[in-house]
Parts: structure tokens; C-alpha cells; sequence
């Protein structure tokens, strides 16, 4: 491999896999994946890169050391570019309390709460909640409580609406955090 070829690629895979890793944020089993392929292949890349000065040098001298430079650079710009491009890309995901229970979702899910409360029609409004990633609901009609459950990876962020503002049972999964008085959250 040519010193130039080698430079391309260094370049060239890492931003294209952080870009693939930002786009498949927002599914566990892609997002997954990608990121294994993001860390395989800067390995392997650091592998030829700490290589080459030793195969190029005769060469091009001092310049051999130019390749491992520009994949130090681009391989620090990836990881930053896929760190916080997934953050920004899962920002208004029930992982974010603040960006996610804006004022026209927390009413939509206040309503949808209310209405398991009283036992309405619940299968059509799990299948409704499943729209905002949430994959668990309990209702607890003794202390007027619903639960609703999304798991990422392997944590689990946890919503609990109370109409009169009854803290959730914190011996399940340690305290959570207020909201706002209907509205708690916890994550684990």
C-alpha cells in the first residue's frame, strides 16, 4: 500500500463509520454493530499506521510518519464527531427527560396515562406508547401510578406519571427524580 492510498483511508473510514454509527443511533442491534466496525477497524488501521513508518521509511524518510499523524487527527475527530452525534441524534429519545417530555408529548402521555388509569382500551394504548420507544407499562391502580419502561443497550430509563404526585416506590430501583409534580424520573 502506497503511502498516499494509506493516508486516504485513514481519513476516509474513520468519518465514514462515525457517520454510519450517528445514523444508527437510534436502533440497538444497527447501533451495535456499528460501533463494533468503528473500533475494529481503527484498530486495525492503528496496526498499519504504527507499520508503515517502518515499511515507507526507506522511501520517504520523515515523511512515513505523516500517515500515522493524519490517522491520530482523523481517528480524535471521529470519535468526538460519532460521540456527540449520537447524543444529539438521540436527544429527544426518552433517554433525555429534559428534551423529551416537551410540553405537547407530557400531555399526550398524561392522557394516555389517565386513560389506562381507568382502565380503558389498554392494548391500543401500549401499541400508541410504543411509538415513543417505550417497551414496558405497568399500571398500578393502588397507588394510581403508571410505569413506562424504555431500555437502550443495557439500561433501562423509566417514567412514572402519578396524577396526585405520589412518589414511585423506590425499593424497586433506587429514588427518581422528579420531573415535575406528575411526573418522575429513573434510570438504571
Amino acid at each position: 500500500m502506497r503511502m498516499n492510498q494509506l493516508m486516504v483511508l485513514n481519513v476516509a473510514a474513520p468519518l465514514a463509520l462515525a457517520a454510519l454509527c450517528i445514523l444508527t443511533a437510534g436502533s440497538d442491534d444497527f447501533a451495535v454493530i456499528a460501533l463494533a466496525s468503528f473500533t475494529a477497524t481503527l484498530l486495525i488501521l492503528a496496526v498499519l499506521n504504527v507499520v508503515a513508518p517502518f515499511v515507507l521509511w526507506r522511501a520517504h524518510g520523515a515523511k512515513s510518519l505523516l500517515a500515522l499523524a493524519v490517522f491520530l487527527a482523523a481517528a480524535a475527530v471521529s470519535a468526538f464527531a460519532e460521540l456527540h452525534g449520537s447524543r444529539a441524534a438521540l436527544a429527544h429519545t426518552p433517554m433525555h427527560p429534559d428534551a423529551f417530555l416537551s410540553a405537547a408529548t407530557e400531555s399526550e402521555l398524561e392522557q394516555m396515562s389517565e386513560q389506562l388509569l381507568a382502565g380503558n382500551a389498554r392494548s391500543s394504548i401500549v401499541e400508541r406508547l410504543g411509538v415513543y420507544g417505550f417497551r414496558r407499562v405497568e399500571v398500578d391502580t393502588a397507588r394510581r401510578t403508571v410505569l413506562l419502561g424504555h431500555a437502550r443497550l443495557r439500561r433501562w430509563y423509566e417514567y412514572v406519571y402519578s396524577p396526585d404526585g405520589t412518589p414511585p416506590d423506590s425499593t424497586r430501583h433506587g429514588a427518581a427524580r422528579p420531573l415535575d409534580p406528575k411526573w418522575y424520573f429513573r434510570s438504571w
